[in-house]
């Protein structure tokens, strides 16, 4: 059963979700930019959690500004998504913990892992954000629509049923918990989406790391960088399945046996 949890991190309310035995070992998920609550088979993340926890004891929290988490006060890099993560994890009490982390999820854990090492046991990329390469045309792409997304939040013309169902597929906010407050909040993730770079040089991470790809991922975060980004990181293993860039929520099942098999050879 997935339970859920506000607390205050950092001056901001955030959401985290907790599902499996206390007992077991704990593993930290991140979920991508645009994941939702929910089954729905693109990037509904309750299916992920369900059956991570059927091994681990899952600690999902819902990024700042994304989902139902409060957003930042001013623009965030990475780092700034890593720091305030440490904090939630300290609040928490969590140490020797699995970073698993998809997409932008991906780009958070590897720079919590680049600052804050000594507190993971693995590290687990799953079609992560990359770095240190030049950006492909989706990622130009995400620029250009974070500029029109901050002018259609600020447009007058534009009507507030419009602007709801804008922030509930870009940042997976629920419908029902958008409101002109909500509205107003979520305004500058379009320029944190737009300036967001990761910057840690894969050659110094430390922490044992898999890499999970989907074959198919040839157009967001292309399997070609997966095998690259394996060279850099010394203590690293790469596996690849069937699928694109949403492997983890279509096929979780498959997906979340494959972490758990090759995290007992790292």
């Amino acid at each position: 059963m997935i339970k859920d949890h506000k607390t205050k991190i950092g001056g901001l309310t955030v959401y985290y979700r907790t599902a499996g035995d206390p007992k077991k070992q704990t593993l930290v998920f991140l979920h991508g930019w645009g994941a939702r609550l929910g089954r729905l088979r693109l990037v509904g993340s309750d299916s992920v959690i369900d059956e991570l926890s059927k091994h681990f004891y899952v600690m999902a929290p819902e990024h700042p500004g994304l989902i139902r988490s409060e957003g930042p006060k001013k623009p965030w890099n990475y780092e700034d998504y890593a720091e305030h993560l440490n904090k939630l994890i300290s609040h928490l009490e969590l140490e020797n913990f699995i970073l698993l982390g998809q997409s932008f999820g991906g780009g958070i854990a590897t720079a919590y892992a680049a600052v804050f090492p000594k507190r993971i046991k693995n590290l687990v990329l799953v079609d992560s954000v990359f770095g240190g390469r030049l950006e492909n045309f989706y990622f130009k792409g995400r620029k250009w629509w974070s500029l029109k997304y901050s002018k259609i939040l600020k447009s007058s013309f534009v009507p507030t049923v419009i602007k709801n169902l804008v922030i509930s597929s870009f940042l997976g906010v629920p419908v029902g918990f958008v409101d002109k407050k909500t509205l107003e909040n979520r305004l500058l993730m379009g320029k944190i989406m737009g300036n967001l770079k990761l910057e840690t040089n894969y050659k110094d991470l430390k922490t044992p790391t898999l890499l999970v790809w989907g074959m198919n991922d040839t157009f967001i975060t292309p399997i070609n960088r997966a095998r690259e980004i394996q060279t850099e990181i010394k203590s690293s293993k790469l596996v690849t399945t069937t699928g694109g860039h949403s492997i983890l929520y279509r096929k979780p099942k498959e997906v979340v046996s494959l972490i758990v098999k090759n995290l007992e050879k790292l």
